[in-house]
């Protein structure tokens, strides 16, 4: 009989498996205590004060030999423990820890089990790979020798999380079956515990393209000790014990040259790469791959964790897989692809945007359990059902135009949704869509609805688009619909004296019912606007009603020079608009843009525009230019966080008020102050010039948009350069927040005054003895300036938000000065003058002080560690 475990909705999944947990857990304490008791001296154990835990690879290679740890074969098991003369805990308790390394193995098989069948509940898997797995592994970063795919020639490790998602996705139904041939154990250096199970892990299954797979290997699964809470947590699974860093190496080897140069334009690379080079890529949170012809084939961002954003837009890329363990996944396009899943997202929890316009994709069921999604585009794909989606909260924008959704009752319960276009379905009915309150745009042209009821109560509702909907021909449920301010009706039931009726309890509202408001704008229009908009749209004479629509449906609109444009009033019709050049014009309002919603560029350099406000709700605008403009303010742009580029040049703006901005929208990198930095670069030394290369990629000259980059760093490292004599070039990076220059032959520190966002400082083995710089600079958490001829630190007595510091190696005697310092967590001053601890005494949030080989008297260090018990001294 086949028995279906896990499968009651009356308990909670993640219920069920602390319940088994603690059950196998439950039985073995049992038998401990049993043991326990049946011997007369109850062994000794140790139990240290910290426990050290030991990595997720353990190098056997450096520790302690444990007599029971002699390589046995396979079908041999051990059965007898002598503990060596330094083991931390005794013989029983390693019988007794071996039988939980044991059962700890029939569950790990269960939970393999449970996620490999093709007849447990989706639920039931999630939960063992987000939830019940970290019951017996020590993290998720623990370690696991892929053995799922037997065609694979290279050695590869993957994450815990990883590697069970993997055994859902690769098989249509899998058993393991472990048979434990030994456990051993063995200490690190430090003494710590590790046990060795030695099994032969059998696999039987097929694959998701139907394929049997039939599979023996020896496994090893290595599981540390928690000697204090007497725990057991599995840190590593392989067969083959492989070094990280070479695992690493071997990834960088084997990409194409394509893929190589796609990471080499993220990572400034020489051409010797290093390991703290592939390092930094496999960091990267963004990767742009739009438009790229070359690439099909996305294994390589399997090893890219940390991305955060993912553009596949406009290439050959067929195959989502490759994602499926980019747990920190935000954003991912694949519009314009050959993509036909979404299965690799299925565990993506932070997923939150999602495009996939004009893509194969037909089934939305992977995002079932993905409750940050806030956009969701999935317009010209197959996709005809919603269902899947209809739990998803955070959805605020659903575009699913020309696919073949038919019903909208999945949405019903998607209360933020804001923006919804089913345009061109085979929808009929809107009545699922009356609980949407926070609804403002709604497009269902080209459908099959018939009446506009279940609108009604939408109060938010501003724009609302159904065109070529001829059976529409009552506009009386958006009556009461008090923010309404735009409708588009063309080709409908909806005749001139339907919306003159309308309008006559709804004057503010515009009914755009069969052109003849286009018409009509066309004909208040000044000449200049028509030839403009003739050079888009053909025409001779007055348009026709199509051709003004074409005019409307314009998206780009370039009137830059044209000194005869003094408004930009004929535009607020243009709501596809998502381009506009009128730079070097009469232009001074940007008011009529206010509802442009689509606009993503905007240049309006050298006008008379000077106040911006009217961009506010512009949230899809990337790129902005306002220079030789009357701007005085960047009021209104503090909400766009879509904003990539913002040009401000030759106007009034300062400095604070860009850094103000920026602040809101850290993302934006404003061209501000172009000749400054140009002159500034020209005049730099080359030493100088090569380590500001090493932080920003730079042309030979460097473009303004890279000039801006290297004095917008917040990071800037230049340890060891003994060409480096001075620190006036770092004047110009006001943003910076960390700075270190160890061992360099600076000895000047007074531009860094300069510096007022610096939280992070290092000049240690510098010939620097004046401090004074320091003074004002509040924003300073943490200084190390060891090994320098420092006397004093009076300078220091005003930073109250440092928090550790350290001067070991000065000529400082005195600590009076640090007494303020309240939010001081570490001080280290070995080496030095320094006689007294009592103005340490005071600081609350005191966690360490390091200063032996000092003057301090034992008697002071004592009297110091009786008041202050809670301190982590270090003295002798």
């Amino acid at each position: 009989m086949k028995i279906k475990f896990l499968n009651f909705k009356i308990l909670q999944i993640s219920t069920i498996f602390t319940l088994l947990f603690f059950f196998f857990m439950g039985n073995l304490l049992a038998q401990q205590k049993k043991t326990t008791t049946q011997t007369k001296t109850p062994a000794k154990t140790t139990t240290p004060a910290k426990t050290n835990t030991t990595p997720a690879k353990t190098n056997t290679s450096q520790t302690k030999p444990a007599t029971n740890t002699t390589n046995k074969p396979a079908n041999q098991t051990n059965t007898t423990t002598t503990t060596p003369p330094d083991s931390p805990i005794s013989a029983a308790d390693i019988e007794q820890f071996k039988k939980e390394a044991k059962e700890m193995m029939s569950f790990l098989e269960y939970s393999f089990n449970l996620v490999g069948a093709s007849d447990s509940e989706a639920e039931e898997k999630e939960t063992v790979i987000t939830q019940s797995y970290a019951k017996v592994f020590k993290d998720s970063q623990v370690s696991i020798e892929d053995d799922l795919d037997k065609k694979r020639d290279a050695i590869i490790f993957k994450e815990v999380q990883a590697y069970l998602k993997d055994i859902d996705f690769f098989f249509d139904g899998v058993v393991f079956k472990f048979d434990v041939q030994d456990v051993s154990y063995f200490l690190t250096p430090e003494n710590q515990v590790i046990f060795k199970v030695t099994m032969n892990r059998n696999l039987r299954g097929k694959t998701v393209d139907g394929d049997s797979l039939v599979n023996n290997q020896v496994r090893y699964v290595e599981i540390n000790l928690n000697q204090a809470q007497r725990e057991l947590k599995i840190a590593s699974i392989y067969t083959n014990k492989v070094d990280e860093t070479e695992e690493l190496k071997a990834w960088w080897t084997n990409l194409s040259p394509d893929w190589k140069g796609i990471f080499g334009s993220y990572v400034n690379l020489p051409d010797t790469v290093s390991l703290a080079h592939i390092k930094n890529i496999t960091a990267l949170e963004r990767i742009d791959l739009s438009t790229n012809k070359q690439i099909n084939d996305i294994e390589p961002l399997n090893r890219l964790t940390n991305l955060k954003e993912v553009n596949l837009s406009n290439t050959s890329v067929s195959n989502l897989l490759p994602l499926r363990n980019l747990s920190n996944l935000e954003i991912l396009n694949c519009s314009n692809t050959q993509a036909n899943s979404l299965e690799a997202l299925k565990y993506s929890l932070n997923v939150r945007e999602i495009y996939c316009n004009n893509s194969q994709i037909s089934d939305l069921e992977p995002l079932r359990s993905l409750q940050k999604i806030e956009k969701l585009y999935i317009s010209n794909t197959p996709v005809s059902d919603l269902s899947p989606i209809s739990g998803i909260a955070s959805l605020r924008e659903l575009r699913c135009e020309n696919t073949r959704i038919k019903d909208l009752s999945p949405l019903a319960n998607l209360q933020n949704l804001v923006f919804l276009d089913i345009s061109n379905t085979p929808v009929a009915d809107l009545s699922a869509l009356a609980t949407l309150s926070q609804l403002e745009r709604l497009d269902f042209s080209n459908t099959q609805v018939s009446r506009l009821n279940g609108l009604q109560s939408l109060k938010k509702l501003k724009f609302i688009t159904f065109n070529n909907n001829s059976r529409i021909n009552d506009l009386s449920p958006l009556s009461s619909l008090t923010s309404l301010e735009k409708i588009y009706c063309d080709k409908t039931g909806i005749t001139k004296e339907i919306a003159r009726k309308f309008n006559t309890s709804n004057a503010k509202v515009l009914v755009i019912y069969d052109s003849e408001m286009l018409s009509n704008w066309w004909n208040s229009m000044n000449g200049e606007w028509k030839l403009i908009f003739n050079k888009y749209v053909k025409f001779s004479g007055q348009p026709t009603k199509d051709q003004l629509q074409q005019i409307a449906n314009l998206t780009e609109i370039n009137i830059a020079n044209n000194q005869l444009i003094n408004t930009l009033e004929p535009l607020k019709e243009l709501t596809n608009l998502k381009k506009l050049y009128c730079g070097n014009t009469n232009v001074s309002d940007l008011s009529p843009l206010k509802d442009l919603i689509d606009l993503q560029v905007l240049e309006c350099n050298n006008t008379k525009v000077s106040n911006l406000r009217a961009l506010e709700n512009l949230t899809n605008l990337e790129r902005l230019n306002v220079e030789s403009a009357a701007v005085t303010s960047l009021e209104g742009l503090g909400k766009l966080h879509s904003l990539k580029l913002l040009y401000a040049d030759k106007n009034t703006l300062s400095y604070d008020q860009v850094d103000a901005f920026n602040q809101q929208v850290p993302s934006c990198l404003v061209i501000h102050q172009t000749e400054t930095l140009r002159l500034w670069w020209q005049n730099l030394p080359d030493t100088w010039k090569t380590v500001f290369g090493q932080h920003v990629k730079v042309d030979n000259p460097p473009t303004r948009e890279q000039t801006h980059q290297i004095a917008t760093l917040e990071v800037l490292k230049m340890d060891n350069n003994t060409s480096i004599r001075d620190l006036e070039p770092i004047r110009q990076l006001r943003r910076l927040k960390e700075l270190y220059f160890n061992n360099t032959l600076v000895s000047n520190i007074y531009p860094l005054m300069s510096l007022k966002k610096l939280e992070r400082l290092d000049f240690s083995k510098n010939p620097i003895s004046d401090i004074a710089p320091l003074t004002d600079m509040i924003s300073l958490k943490y200084i190390n300036m060891e090994n320098t001829p420092v006397k004093q630190l009076t300078s220091l007595q005003k930073l109250v938000n440092l928090e550790e510091l350290r001067f070991s190696g000065t000529q400082v005697d005195d600590l009076e000065s640090l007494k303020g310092l309240t939010n001081l967590k570490i001080v280290e001053f070995f080496s030095t003058r320094v006689s007294n601890l009592k103005h340490l005494e005071g600081l609350p949030n005191l966690k360490v002080v390091k200063c032996y080989n000092t003057k301090v008297w034992k008697s002071r260090a004592k009297s110091f560690q009786e008041k202050r018990p809670e301190v982590e001294l270090i003295f002798y």
